[in-house]
């Protein structure tokens, strides 16, 4: 089957599940439980490489928390990405077990599938999937979700941010309580690693300094953002816009409020605040590459 097909055909089920119906001559071929090695490269390098199984609901550990608008969505009948969690121990290599499946985009996807063997994994991290991991938590049934693990220290992922906006305009201070606060361009503060708060009448770069939250936090700047900066400025997180898109951001506030602009977190950073119970707020981050749509699909855990 034609990637573009399979992908077309995922992004028709994806708008509108309850309404799906296949593109014209493409039907699915649901993966059966299996093992596949996903490699992720971008030039003459593997950034990123996992195995993709069945993986228990029970030991995905989440490290930030979801929106009620995305869990109120309905369910996919099928899942059409796996979910990305991360571990923090080396995989095994698997001889390959048939023809592998590829795709030429920004990044150049290799999907082979690979001779199945017990994998002794505690627990995963979730970098990718939050919102389909609880979903089918809440809605019972099969224990298992597709996912591709990966082992965190032979990755070369970035751990994104998505972006804040708040319809309300603050007035940009000079300073705040425990934190740097420097008159810089957004560009300058995200290429510093501090936050930019925005408005169309100008912007600050904000750090808050390490020795004033604990160290779970540090190199977590959506937990930051949430906890040090938004209450001094008089914005609340639940008000908050997510855009994945620092234009977009930008772009919105030309005709009022304000945008918070937030460079990326540290992966060991996210993995350590998961561990130790920390919740972050709803999309703290943008893990990238990850797996995309419409390579391996499997009916949904219901």
């Amino acid at each position: 089957m034609e990637y573009w097909a399979l992908e077309r055909a995922a992004k028709v089920l994806r708008a509108d599940p309850a309404r799906y119906q296949p593109v014209e001559g493409v039907e699915y071929d649901l993966t059966e439980p299996a093992l596949f090695h996903w490699g992720i490269h971008f030039g003459d390098r593997c950034h990123v490489e996992g195995l993709v199984g069945l993986f228990p609901l029970e030991r995905l550990i989440p490290h930030e928390a979801t929106t009620a608008a995305v869990m109120d969505r309905p369910r996919h009948p099928v899942q059409i990405r796996p979910v990305m969690a991360l571990v923090d121990e080396p995989l095994p290599a698997l001889e390959p077990a048939g023809e592998s499946v590829e795709f030429h985009g920004i990044h150049h996807h290799v999907i082979t599938p690979v001779a199945p063997v017990a994998l002794d994994l505690s627990q995963a991290i979730i970098a990718d999937g939050h919102h389909r991991v609880a979903a089918a938590l809440r809605g019972g049934g099969e224990p298992m979700i597709m996912t591709m693990v990966v082992d965190s220290g032979q990755a070369d992922l970035d751990a994104g941010a998505f972006h804040r906006y708040f319809a309300a305009q603050v007035v940009l201070p000079d300073t705040i309580t425990e934190c740097e606060v420097v008159q810089e361009s957004p560009l300058e503060a995200i290429l510093a690693g501090r936050m930019a708060i925005v408005t169309n009448l100008g912007s600050i770069g904000v750090a808050v300094a390490d020795q004033a939250v604990p160290e779970v936090l540090r190199g977590l700047p959506a937990g930051l953002a949430s906890r040090y900066v938004f209450p001094a400025l008089g914005l609340d997180e639940a008000d908050a816009v997510y855009l994945a898109d620092t234009r977009q951001a930008l772009a919105a506030i030309e005709k009022g409020g304000t945008a918070v602009l937030l460079p990326p977190s540290r992966v060991r950073s996210v993995m350590r605040a998961a561990v130790e119970g920390v919740a972050l707020p709803p999309k703290s981050t943008r893990f990238r590459p990850k797996p995309i749509r419409g390579f391996l699909m499997r009916p949904d855990a219901i």
